[in-house]
């Protein structure tokens, strides 16, 4: 008789009724004897689970929706064929020209994140041989080098590296598919 799980019972409700796009209402607490005996546990126990179920199904159908929702949209872009659809051409080229804009917006971005990267490497490289000829000890300006120096620079020259070889191509691409498809949809 101890086994009468006041959190299951309300998880379970609160799964029903978002699922069928009710409000919340707490209307069966109290389900087993232990809400008799202790009132207070019982009925927050069933509270805490009925919440519980309801965010539960809550997130269950917003995955559900975004999963739907993306499977519609137009992906970014590894061939250009399909990219307007028949039933609202305007609509397409609107949306198609949105994301040229935007895609060209990122590349600019980067090419200009490239351009700080560099200038900060240039200031840091700077600042280092000012400590040096400050008259900082050599076997700290070494250590400091090496230890913090060094790796900031190579991860910069990494980024760097990675956006020139891998983000501004796939850019560079998707515009590209873009351009065509609205050269084709004139």
């Amino acid at each position: 008789m101890l086994n009468a799980n006041d959190y299951k019972t309300g998880y379970e409700h609160g799964l029903e009724d978002a699922r069928a796009d009710k409000d919340k209402r707490y209307r069966f607490k109290g389900l087993s004897w232990k809400y008799w005996l202790n009132s207070d546990y019982a009925s927050k126990t069933y509270i805490e689970g009925y919440d519980a179920g309801y965010l539960d199904a809550i997130r269950e159908k917003n995955i559900v929706h975004k999963t739907q929702e993306i499977k519609n949209e137009i992906p970014i872009y590894e061939n250009n064929s399909n990219l307007l659809t028949n039933n609202s051409n305007s609509m397409s080229v609107q949306k198609l020209q949105l994301q040229l804009q935007k895609l060209q917006e990122m590349e600019q971005f980067l090419g200009q994140l490239q351009q700080q990267f560099q200038q900060n490497i240039k200031i840091y490289n700077d600042k280092m041989f000012m400590l040096r000829s400050s008259g900082m000890p050599e076997e700290v300006c070494n250590t400091y080098d090496q230890r913090y120096q060094m790796p900031k620079v190579q991860n910069m020259s990494k980024m760097m590296q990675e956006i020139q070889q891998a983000d501004l191509p796939y850019i560079k691409k998707n515009i590209v598919a873009i351009q065509n498809a609205l050269q084709a949809a004139k």
